[in-house]
């Protein structure tokens, strides 16, 4: 930005106080004294504040100008620029049951919720969708942030089917039927569930690394995701109760 032609119309002198809520206390009774759209100077010899200002005039819906290095002080121009108004979160918009009164996760999409977009928005966090974000939420950094990226037509049925076929590794494996074997056969049983576990270790680690990378406007992948995953961690409990119920353990190779 130029800034031949801006003139602040007051300056605040903040001498070296720390980024705090002293210091934004100080900034906000400032600001609010002046008109709309003037412009405040405040002058620092702080170097450390600058990221605070941005991020507190961005919170705050104040336009942060420029900063400018005077050599031993720094100068920062910030105008008064009045709130945009607020977006309207959808109020009224009731789902629809199903027949037998359950709810489906592909029953969420209605109103702003069910509107997902090809380009994810970047500076919400981890505001739902159709929320209305809180302005000065910083970029998350995600990785994943485009639909064709992520999504897929039968994503949510994936999900409910996954719900559906949940088992437990505890409970419903008779872990009490299983016959003592012969030494070399039970070597044997071992060493397969030794193989089983470590490929289910894959299968565990290579999705979970793509949770955190998708933008949560594709919460839905998400979700599918960490249903994986626990089917994944059922699996090698699985594995390792049977390799370790007779006795034996994991081995790689027959000693």
């Amino acid at each position: 930005m130029d800034v031949h032609g801006l003139t602040p119309d007051k300056r605040l002198d903040l001498g070296d106080m720390p980024g705090g809520s002293e210091l934004f206390l100080l900034l906000k009774n400032t600001l609010q004294r002046l008109e709309q759209n003037q412009i405040l100077e405040v002058i620092s010899t702080n170097p450390h504040i600058k990221e605070a200002l941005q991020s507190w005039c961005r919170l705050h819906r104040y336009a942060f100008l420029m900063a400018l290095d005077g050599g031993d002080h720094y100068r920062y121009l910030i105008r008064n620029k009045p709130a945009a108004s607020m977006e309207r979160p959808d109020w009224g918009i009731k789902l629809p049951l199903r027949k037998d009164g359950r709810l489906d996760i592909r029953d969420w999409f209605q109103g702003r919720a069910g509107d997902v977009l090809e380009q994810a928005p970047a500076y919400v966090g981890f505001v739902p969708r159709g929320a209305v974000p809180e302005p000065g939420v910083p970029d998350f950094g995600f990785g994943i942030n485009r639909k064709d990226e992520v999504w897929a037509h039968n994503l949510l049925d994936l999900y409910e089917q996954a719900k559906e076929n949940q088992w437990n590794a505890t409970t419903d494996i008779a872990w009490e039927e299983p016959p003592p074997l012969p030494d070399d056969l039970e070597w044997a049983v071992c060493q397969t569930m030794t193989f089983l576990a470590e490929n289910e270790y894959s299968a565990l680690y290579i999705p979970a690394k793509f949770i955190a990378q998708i933008n949560p406007h594709y919460i839905e992948a998400v979700m599918y995701l960490s249903t994986l995953i626990q089917d994944e961690s059922r699996h090698i409990e699985a594995f390792t109760k049977r390799a370790l119920a007779n006795g034996e353990g994991f081995n790689i190779l027959r000693l």
